[in-house]
């Protein structure tokens, strides 16, 4: 009679630890699934984030402003100024010159932070200064349209391009040369206003094949 109760006791014993290992792998499994369940979620955030920066990048790259259409007589004309803005107009291409100098100059442009830019103090003054020198500071001739490629390597900028930051440099740097005639060691040419015609075309190509 004693051994049939140790039996039964020593059979009770080892369903239990059966069930316990059972449970335990179920509880296991579970917790594994939740986890691949987490990471799964991550990673798909991950890619939204991803698309909505390129979504981002194009509508900067469509919004950018578009050439003035200047007539034949307009565009004789190298550089023309509203009434009464001469010299603020002067001032500004001085001060954009040296924030472009401080931010690409000396090989700086291969250190800039392009996701930084997006919303850096200076840089966006810097396009508000093109939009007003464009809209308000000059009057129809040559150099609206070095204003306008301004514009449109200020947005291309944004998308990382280094290019875009170099011509932009270049263009203050011969605007501040010509304009307030300041000594620089070299002229890069590259505005409508007071330009070669070969490095005026370079300009104009790499805006079309950069927004295109």
């Amino acid at each position: 009679m004693n051994n049939k109760r140790l039996i039964a006791i020593l059979g009770i014993i080892v369903l239990g630890v059966s069930g316990y290992y059972i449970i335990g792998s179920f509880g296991e499994e579970e917790l594994s699934f939740q986890e691949d369940v987490v990471h799964a979620q991550v990673s798909e955030g991950e890619v939204t984030e991803l698309s909505t920066e390129e979504s981002s990048d194009e509508a900067r790259v469509e919004g950018v402003v578009e050439e003035y259409q200047l007539t034949d007589a307009e565009a004789d004309i190298k550089v023309a100024y509203q009434v009464g803005q001469e010299q603020e107009v002067k001032r500004i291409i001085a001060s954009q010159h040296e924030y472009l100098n401080n931010l690409a100059g000396w090989g700086k442009v291969e250190s800039i932070n392009f996701e930084q830019l997006i919303d850096d103090r200076d840089w966006n003054q810097l396009q508000q200064d093109i939009k007003w020198l464009y809209e308000e500071g000059f009057a129809p001739s040559a150099i609206l349209n070095d204003m306008s490629h301004a514009s449109q390597f200020h947005t291309l900028a944004l998308t990382g391009d280094q290019m875009s930051i170099r011509y932009l440099h270049r263009i203050f740097h011969d605007l501040d040369a010509k304009i307030n005639q300041i000594d620089v060691e070299q002229i890069w040419n590259v505005t409508d206003a007071f330009g070669t015609e070969q490095e005026q075309t370079d300009v104009q190509e790499y805006l079309n094949s950069s927004t295109n």
